[in-house]
């Protein structure tokens, strides 16, 4: 297998610097390694402004818009999570490369916006403040699933609270 290491290597930000041979060139290093780093900074700053987001993979299925504002506050965590421009509330969280981990990410994510004052459809405290676990995450791997587990838990909390 014969690998292209120059196209390999064509995409890495990293500095490479020469290093010292002797202790008394230490200075020098620190002072070429600076002015590299101030010379690079603005261009690797604007690659990585660049490369925050990528558009949406083609997937099975179509893109649908949010339709509620949980849906969009969901399909807004998974861009993040994700780095995408866009989701669908039918798009699959296994499909877009969600794990276990980027699971537990977003499962924390809803939690701490249940503190929030973000004005959802009802009380933000309420939308968000569900208790959910990994279970429910695997079972519902979409926006919509997700947004629509919500409501319900949410509607019976509401039921409970009432009688």
């Amino acid at each position: 297998v014969n690998i292209n290491w120059q196209h390999y290597r064509e995409q890495e930000t990293r500095l490479r610097v020469e290093l010292p041979t002797y202790p008394f060139e230490h200075h020098a290093v620190h002072q070429q390694m600076h002015e590299q780093m101030s010379q690079q900074e603005p261009q690797v700053q604007s690659e990585s402004a660049s490369l925050s987001r990528h558009p949406r993979p083609n997937l099975a299925t179509a893109f649908v818009a949010p339709r509620n504002d949980i849906e969009a506050h969901i399909a807004e965590l998974w861009c993040e999570l994700f780095k995408l421009e866009q989701i669908g509330i039918h798009d699959d969280f296994f499909e877009l490369g969600g794990n276990s981990l980027l699971a537990t990410s977003m499962l924390a994510h809803l939690q701490a916006l249940a503190g929030e004052n973000a004005s959802l459809e009802s009380d933000p405290s309420r939308a968000f403040g569900i208790e959910l676990n990994m279970a429910q995450i695997f079972e519902n791997r979409t926006v919509a699933g997700i947004a629509e587990l919500l409501a319900q838990q949410e509607s019976e909390e509401l039921e409970l609270g009432s009688i």
